[in-house]
C-alpha cells in the first residue's frame, strides 16, 4: 500500500463554484517517481491523484442540465462539459489555459473524455446527483501550469505543475457553471476586396456573426463600378466588377437584429495591380523533447480510450 500523507483536505466551495476539492499530499520517498528520471536531471516529483466531486440535482438544474430532451447518444457527452467548467489551481481546463503538449487544442470532448461521469443514461431529473471523476498527475514544481499530453496511440492525460517546489502535492480544484458564450462580432469577410477587368471581375463578401437579416448597400450612388447578387440567405453577396475606377467603393452590411454595420472596401482596375514583394523571412520554431511522453509509463488503463 502506498504511503500517502494527507496533510490537509477541504472541501469549502471557491467563490462562483458548485463544488471544489483543495488538497496537500505528501508520500514516502520511496513511493514517489522521481522525475529526473525523465526529466532532463529536475528535481521534481509527480503523482497520479483522482480528482472527484458530487455535483447536487440543484446545481445540475442551475446551469440548465435537468429536463434536457430529444439529445442524441449520452447526455454528457453532448451537454455536461458545454454547461458546466473545471478549474484546477486556477487554470480553466479549456483551450485558453491549457498548454497542449503533443496536442489538439484542449476541447470540450478531450475533456468529456477524461472524466468520469457517474449518473443516470438519459435525462436528469430534479433529484438526480452525478459523481465526477478526474484522474490527473500532480507535480512538486516552481512552474504553475496545467499540461495536456495526448499521443498517437490515444492515450490522454494531464499534468498540473503546483507552482511551489516545497516537496508536496498541491491541488485545488473547482466544478462552476460555464460562461455563457460570448456572441461574435458582427463582421464582413474579406475588409477588402480587389477586383480588375482583366482576369478577377467577380469576388464575394461574407456577413458572419449576424442575428437578424442582413442588408447590403453601396456608395457608389448611379456611377454604375459593380453591382450587388445578394445569396438567397442574405449572408453573402456576389460582387460584380462593370468598370475600373479610380475611386474605391464601400459595400456596407447591416444587421437588422442588432443595427451594427461592417464595410468592405472594393477597388477595380483594369489590370491586376502587383502585390508588394514579400520581404525576406527566416522561420523559427519550438520543439518539446522526449521526455514527457515518458509519463505514459505512469498512465493506468483508464487513460486508454473508455
Amino acid at each position: 500500500m502506498t504511503d500517502l500523507k494527507l496533510e490537509s483536505f477541504k472541501e469549502d466551495k471557491a467563490e462562483g463554484a458548485y463544488v471544489t476539492r483543495e488538497a496537500v499530499l505528501k508520500l514516502n520517498a520511496a513511493e514517489v517517481v522521481k522525475s529526473s528520471d525523465f526529466f532532463d536531471k529536475k528535481a521534481a516529483n509527480i503523482v497520479v491523484t483522482k480528482l472527484d466531486w458530487t455535483m447536487k440535482a440543484a446545481d445540475l438544474n442551475d446551469a440548465g442540465l435537468v429536463g434536457l430532451k430529444g439529445l442524441d447518444g449520452d447526455w454528457w457527452r453532448e451537454q455536461f462539459w458545454n454547461k458546466l467548467a473545471i478549474s484546477v489551481n486556477g487554470h480553466a481546463l479549456n483551450a485558453t489555459d491549457v498548454e497542449n503538449v503533443s496536442a489538439n487544442d484542449f476541447t470540450v470532448d478531450e475533456l468529456s473524455f477524461l472524466t468520469v461521469l457517474d449518473g443516470p443514461q438519459r435525462d436528469l431529473s430534479t433529484s438526480t446527483n452525478v459523481d465526477v471523476r478526474l484522474f490527473v498527475f500532480v507535480m512538486d514544481s516552481d512552474v504553475d501550469a496545467v499540461k495536456y499530453y495526448k499521443t498517437s496511440t490515444g492515450n490522454r492525460f494531464l499534468v498540473v505543475y503546483d507552482g511551489n517546489l516545497d516537496g508536496k502535492f498541491t491541488y485545488s480544484a473547482s466544478i462552476a457553471k460555464a460562461d455563457a458564450p460570448v456572441p461574435a462580432e458582427f463582421a464582413v469577410s474579406p475588409a477588402t476586396l480587389a477586383l480588375n477587368m482583366a482576369d478577377k471581375t467577380t469576388g464575394t463578401i461574407t456577413a458572419t456573426g449576424a442575428t437578424g437579416t442582413v442588408a447590403w448597400t453601396t456608395n457608389q450612388g448611379e456611377n454604375g463600378i459593380i453591382s450587388l447578387d445578394v445569396a438567397a440567405d442574405t449572408y453573402a453577396v456576389k460582387v460584380t466588377a462593370l468598370k475600373a475606377s479610380d475611386s474605391n467603393v464601400v459595400v456596407t452590411a447591416t444587421d437588422s437584429g442588432t443595427a451594427k454595420s461592417a464595410d468592405c472596401v472594393v477597388s477595380v482596375t483594369e489590370k491586376p495591380v502587383s502585390p508588394d514583394q514579400p520581404g525576406d523571412g527566416g522561420s523559427s520554431g519550438c520543439s518539446v523533447g522526449f521526455a514527457p511522453a515518458a509519463l505514459l509509463l505512469l498512465a493506468p488503463l483508464f487513460f486508454l480510450k473508455k
